[in-house]
């Protein structure tokens, strides 16, 4: 039997268990549904655990991440609002609003969020850097995004870890997919 299908049978039967809704739709997305493009079964899962457990921010993160691949800037602006509301304020919330702020075209609400993210974290926060190099991308700011990967790069040499994954979403809103193709590799790696 081949993993994914066993992942499959495995996920039903956590279900039929009666595993708590909120956990086994979190992973069901992320693990399952979301790496196979069933955009539509992770977002309905999601929902109906999000219904039964309003409070948990990690739905509406995982949620928001869901509808944006699924290309439903929309809905995933509806749930950034429902989790603005959320208290307490976390890093991963803000993170997740500037994202869909951002595929909003809402430039201003991104970087409230980002500001906010940046005071509850710091600059090295892997999100905060993911959204500034996406804030570039959307701008056409490539000299921005060149000065944050070229800092980024000179970490790595001073011998700070960076996820390669950063690197290649840096190389991405630069527009080189072949550098970012392979940093996204290594991350794999």
């Amino acid at each position: 039997v081949p993993p994914r299908l066993q992942r499959c049978r495995h996920a039903a039967r956590a279900r039929a268990a009666g595993v708590d809704l909120s956990a086994w739709a979190f992973n069901k997305a992320y693990v399952l549904d979301g790496p196979l493009g069933h955009f539509d079964e992770a977002i309905a899962a999601l929902r109906d655990a999000e219904l039964k457990d309003p409070l948990a921010p990690t739905l509406k993160w995982i949620l928001i991440e869901m509808q944006l691949a699924a290309g439903r800037t929309a809905p995933a602006l509806e749930t950034a609002e429902r989790l603005h509301q959320c208290q307490p304020r976390v890093p991963g919330s803000m993170a997740y609003e500037a994202y869909a702020f951002l595929a909003a075209g809402d430039l201003a609400r991104t970087e409230q969020s980002l500001l906010e993210l940046k005071a509850a974290t710091s600059d090295d926060f892997w999100h905060v850097a993911l959204i500034k190099f996406d804030i570039c991308a959307a701008t056409g700011k490539r000299e921005d995004a060149q000065r944050l990967l070229d800092d980024l790069m000179s970490k790595i040499d001073a011998g700070v870890l960076v996820s390669p994954f950063i690197i290649a979403v840096g190389y991405a809103a630069l527009g080189d997919s072949g550098q970012a193709v392979e940093w996204w590799k290594r991350a794999v790696e």
